[in-house]
């Protein structure tokens, strides 16, 4: 943010925490009178009462976490979040602690024996970035437990190979593309479709376009962001309906579960890296710098690992699922750490195609 406009931040946002430390004291000041002088009240006042008191509460924490805005603590990214298309109604302030270590000794190992189970700890087979992360030192036993879905013989692993470079041709030029492989994968697949985005934009343009394109005309496309609800409400609807294509980013990389049938096509856009604005991103780029270590490979990389297997985790469910995963971003292959991806993840048998050979390769597959 450009100094001039911090300033007005800053000189904004006293303001508010003003008003807000009043509005905080006129409530407090209303509980304590009616428990002071032992007001009698009917149902209707008791419940009003109740949801003051609760409001209260919150805005307590809202106004302790305003005032750490101001205070310089490396310890805390604080972030002020909002849609400019609906400021008063969609500002949220975040506080993200830089690290973990002293919130997992203090809340979890000094109560005793502590098990961490998930299916992303890992990265390559190794724990490192785990445990770096959480501070957890060698006193610890480790373990890795094979996946007991058969991915190699019920999925299929396709990377496009005529996509063009994302980094070299217009944003519109590459969701032209891609949704011209899109299009008839989803009539070959009959819809059952998640495409996992990194960029909103990037969706909503697919989505836009597919739309319009008018050759989906018996599917029913749902986007995040676009068409309304939760991740919650938007996954129940494409489970609803038999022709059903679901376009997602951030958050539907990981914790939704859609097995059976209703999910048989998997499409990856990008290699789920953060966007280096990202603030929690870039402080601790910030900070591994100053340490003399590469962000890159230190915190980029291995973060992307854990969500992409996050995102693959999204297909079979169980052990009759079947499914193919398609992901167009060809760094997978190319990059020199392209293969800090794959092995990963478990063994899925892979194969390159042009979109003739992907339509091909799923009609054989499904």
């Amino acid at each position: 943010m450009k100094k001039d406009r911090l300033e007005d931040f800053y000189a904004i946002s006293s303001e508010v925490l003003k008003e807000m430390k009043y509005v905080h004291a006129e409530l407090n000041q209303l509980i304590e009178t009616v428990q002071r002088d032992d007001v009698r009240l009917i149902e209707k006042e008791i419940a009003f009462l109740e949801e003051v008191y609760n409001f209260l509460h919150k805005w307590t924490l809202d106004v302790q976490l305003f005032q750490r805005l101001f205070r310089n603590n490396d310890q805390y990214i604080e972030t002020v979040e909002g849609d400019t298309r609906s400021i008063p109604t969609s500002i949220e302030l975040h506080e993200i602690p830089m690290g973990t270590e002293n919130v997992v000794n203090q809340t979890l190992l000094s109560k005793g024996a502590v098990i961490f189970t998930s299916a992303t700890l890992t990265i390559k087979g190794s724990f490192d970035f785990f445990l770096k992360n959480l501070g957890i030192g060698n006193n610890i036993k480790t373990e890795v437990f094979q996946s007991p879905y058969n991915y190699k013989e019920n999925s299929r692993l396709i990377i496009a190979k005529d996509m063009p470079d994302v980094g070299k041709v217009k944003l519109s030029t590459y969701v032209e593309s891609l949704v011209n492989h899109l299009i008839p994968l989803a009539e070959t697949t009959k819809g059952r479709m998640l495409i996992l985005f990194t960029s909103y934009e990037m969706l909503r343009l697919s989505y836009d376009l597919m739309k319009e394109s008018g050759t989906l005309e018996d599917y029913v496309l749902m986007a995040q962001g676009i068409t309304g609800g939760s991740k919650e409400r938007l996954t129940k609807n494409f489970q609803k309906f038999e022709k059903a294509i679901l376009f997602g980013t951030n958050t539907f990389w990981e914790g939704i579960d859609i097995p059976g049938e209703d999910l048989s096509c998997l499409v990856m856009v990008r290699l789920p890296f953060s966007p280096p604005d990202d603030p929690y991103i870039r402080a601790k780029s910030m900070e591994l710098k100053k340490e003399g270590k590469n962000s890159f490979m230190e915190l980029s990389l291995p973060e992307a690992v854990i969500r992409f297997k996050q995102g693959i985790g999204r297909l079979i469910r169980s052990q009759h699922d079947r499914g193919l995963i398609i992901i167009f971003d060809r760094r997978i292959i190319e990059a020199r750490y392209g293969q800090e991806f794959l092995q990963s993840i478990p063994e899925i048998p892979m194969v390159e195609a042009d979109v003739n050979e992907m339509i091909s390769l799923s009609q054989q597959f499904l």
